[in-house]
């Protein structure tokens, strides 16, 4: 089953994020994650584990999102 990059953009957008206490983007954050480590061949099974390498790829994108959201909000 071939999906193209509209179908994975509308599922994104879908992705049901906990709103709250404000934005909560955990979900996407954890998935684009995941995808990163996949394409770099660092996740090779459908199981996923707590690695130092899935914890700092989550984190990275987790600081991008603190900085586009303290820009949302002016603070």
């Amino acid at each position: 089953m071939n999906k193209d990059l509209n179908f994975y953009t509308y599922k994104f957008t879908k992705l049901r994020v906990d709103n709250a206490h404000g934005v909560a983007p955990h979900k996407p954050c954890l998935l684009l994650s995941v995808i990163e480590l996949f394409e770099q061949n660092k996740i090779e099974r459908n199981q996923i584990y707590l690695s130092p390498e899935l914890i700092a790829t989550f984190l990275k994108y987790w600081s991008n999102f603190e900085v586009e959201q303290k820009n949302w909000t002016g603070e």
